[in-house]
């Protein structure tokens, strides 16, 4: 089954404190996200790996009608950074008693119980009227194979989940009541094949809400506490999630309040949640209508923030914020960092921006219109340096720009931090050129960091950044024979010089420069030598920027001096 896609031309910007982009799953081809709506997160062992799997619809694009949706779509991921597509669950063409052509596959739910992946979905019967059903599969990801409406179930209703209960493992099942928009929860028989518990229970008001449930449902149980969240409209106005906590899986639940304001994103109605436990850590999942602020219309896109708990067990914050920055640790050599994501110090001094017409590939969102001394936080990059490597030596900056001498210097911890070096940036030639440029680093780190980029600038708005990554440098090990042979040593004296002694016995010596990958650079040095000293002199301009060797051979040992220049 395939859909021609088609987006809308834009350019748009925002000022640093009012949207997030938050989507955590771009388009493989457009520079826009994939609709990723109604997230349904679960955690399965399978094969020997342990992998959040990330269960969403996906809205027809230019779609007509209320949400079209025809897929359950399946992604994966071992970080919570890194997602692998693993395509299709299920199409509403395989679900035969549905109606396929209003597209109502709506918001999904997968469990493993008896040796089978158990997707729970609602869908549209040919009778006009939406039926909570079962598909299932050997593996998370599908094709699953439909089954028929739930035995035991009613008609019109929506936004299954089902909850296995630790304590007893009994299987219950959460959904939505079309009608009267009120909570069922209903007990299921141990492999969840059919309801067995009385279809009228519900919640009409979960734990004395201030107003009505609308719509979704998600329950969990960690120590001795049971927690519920769901979508609430408070009065008049677009949906909040909100959450309420009960020591009894049945209650009385307590409410707790709201989780995300309808204020985070002005422009959403549906704001549909999940969650998941993965690593000792909580996330919760939700959608939104807007990403970044630009707005799509129905096509929805989910974002994923960390949930902390307070010592009482309720959760850390009245609200959470939804940030730029999301989850997940991205590997500071492997990975492009995103810096359009972190916290900009201050709307004044820099902006983010939308260019649906941009021809750099998923660059549609980048920081534009920056200032001098300009600021920009991004947390949580991993330095730890691959194998035989010792940290970071350079650092890439995919820029546009129409002026040169601006620079770009990276911090740890801190705007006044650890610096670890400055990147000179050059014009491109216009704020549509895009190009990689680079620049040495002067101090190595390592492990988990919080990075702090302040730029400075020969005018306003000279420069559009979009992502930044950096190269680490091999570890160089000086020989053995070196250490073992007395009165020979090094001194560097300035950039350009460097001051070698030489042990008495030494005779004759060879000098010779290469760069890291082996190649040796000629002419690039003069030297004076003696029975003892030599001199060694980088002829200025003779060498780019970057990391090399320099070697020195004597009658016993060769001795290499690595250096930064």
């Amino acid at each position: 089954m395939k859909r021609k896609v088609a987006y809308a031309t834009a350019f748009i910007m925002f000022a640093a404190t009012l949207f997030a982009d938050n989507c955590f799953i771009n388009g493989s081809s457009v520079p826009l996200p994939h609709p990723t709506s109604d997230p349904a997160p679960s955690v399965f062992t399978y094969n020997g790996e342990t992998k959040v799997y990330f269960y969403c619809t996906q809205d027809i694009i230019g779609g007509s009608g209320a949400y079209p949706i025809d897929t359950i779509h399946c992604y994966s991921s071992e970080d919570m950074f890194h997602w692998k597509d693993e395509g299709v669950s299920l199409y509403e063409d395989q679900v035969p008693w549905a109606n396929h052509n209003v597209h109502k596959l709506w918001a999904p739910h997968v469990v493993f119980l008896k040796g089978l992946y158990r997707l729970t979905v609602p869908a549209t019967h040919t009778d006009g009227f939406f039926y909570n059903f079962m598909a299932t599969c050997e593996n998370p990801v599908g094709p699953y194979t439909a089954g028929e409406p739930l035995p035991g179930s009613v008609r019109d209703v929506i936004d299954p989940f089902i909850f296995i209960d630790p304590t007893d493992s009994t299987v219950w099942m959460s959904y939505r009541h079309q009608d009267t928009r009120s909570l069922g929860f209903v007990q299921m028989d141990e492999s969840a094949t059919r309801i067995t518990g009385n279809i009228n229970n519900c919640i009409q008001n979960p734990g004395n809400a201030p107003s009505g449930y609308r719509e979704g449902s998600w329950m969990w149980k960690r120590g001795n506490m049971y927690y519920l969240v769901f979508a609430q409209v408070p009065g008049s106005g677009n949906e909040i999630i909100a959450y309420s906590t009960a020591t009894n899986r049945a209650g009385p639940w307590t409410y707790r309040g709201q989780i995300f304001s309808q204020n985070n994103s002005p422009s959403e109605f549906t704001i549909h949640s999940g969650a998941c436990e993965f690593k000792g850590q909580t996330y919760i999942f939700f959608h939104n209508v807007t990403f970044g602020g630009q707005i799509f219309g129905s096509e929805r896109c989910s974002g994923i923030e960390y949930l902390t708990y307070k010592s009482d067990g309720t959760f850390n914050t009245d609200r959470i914020s939804k940030t730029n920055r999301g989850v997940g640790v991205p590997n500071a050599y492997n990975d492009s960092i995103q810096i359009d994501r972190g916290v900009i110090a201050s709307a004044s001094s820099a902006a983010w921006s939308y260019n649906a017409n941009t021809t750099e590939a998923k660059a549609s969102w980048y920081i534009t219109n920056i200032r001098d001394n300009a600021t920009v936080r991004y947390d949580s990059v991993d330095f730890t340096p691959p194998e035989g490597n010792e940290g970071p030596a350079e650092m890439m900056v995919r820029v546009a720009g129409t002026s040169s001498g601006g620079t770009i210097a990276v911090r740890t911890g801190s705007a006044d931090g650890t610096l670890l070096g400055t990147v000179t940036l050059n014009s491109t030639g216009s704020k549509t050129k895009w190009e990689t440029q680079k620049g040495a680093l002067t101090t190595k780190t390592t492990g988990k960091q919080n990075l702090f980029f302040t730029f400075t600038t020969p005018t306003s708005n000279s420069y559009d950044i979009n992502w930044v990554k950096f190269v680490s440098s091999p570890i160089v090990k000086t020989s053995t024979s070196y250490r073992s042979e007395p009165g020979l040593s090094w001194k560097r004296m300035n950039k350009n010089s460097f001051k070698i002694t030489l042990p008495d016995h030494a005779g004759a010596s060879r000098i010779r420069l290469f760069n890291l990958a082996g190649k040796e650079i000629v002419g690039a040095f003069s030297g004076s030598i003696d029975q003892k000293n030599m001199t060694v002199n980088i002829k200025p301009g003779e060498l780019a920027a970057g990391n090399y060797l320099l070697s020195v051979k004597t009658q016993r040992s060769e001795v290499r001096i690595p250096f930064m220049y």
